[in-house]
């Protein structure tokens, strides 16, 4: 099953790195095109007090996105990403907002 992740900053790179480094096909989200094409380029590069490594996640756009998409735990802060992500042709969405 490939796992596709809305976020590549911090928590969601990391989370990418992670996950790709235990074997499992991970695709991560991410709205701003140029950090997309670093990430693809270079990789991601994560450095912590325990251990640094880089590794290599596709990282997509919103464009790219695939044809369903089941975000859960979404905050009033996060309705606008939703919007964002729903608006895209050919996407189809279903937005749960956190009690």
């Amino acid at each position: 099953m490939q796992l596709t992740n809305i976020g590549a900053g911090a928590i969601g790179g990391a989370f990418g790195a992670y996950t790709a480094r235990d074997g499992h096909d991970v695709a991560l989200w991410y709205a701003d095109r140029y950090h997309v094409a670093a990430i693809n380029r270079d990789g991601l590069i994560i450095e912590g007090p325990v251990e640094s490594f880089t590794m290599r996640v596709k990282t997509i756009t919103p464009d790219e996105l695939p044809a369903l998409v089941l975000p859960s735990g979404f905050s009033d802060e996060d309705l606008p990403a939703g919007q964002q992500l729903s608006s895209h042709q050919g996407t189809d969405m279903a937005l749960r907002r956190s009690p």
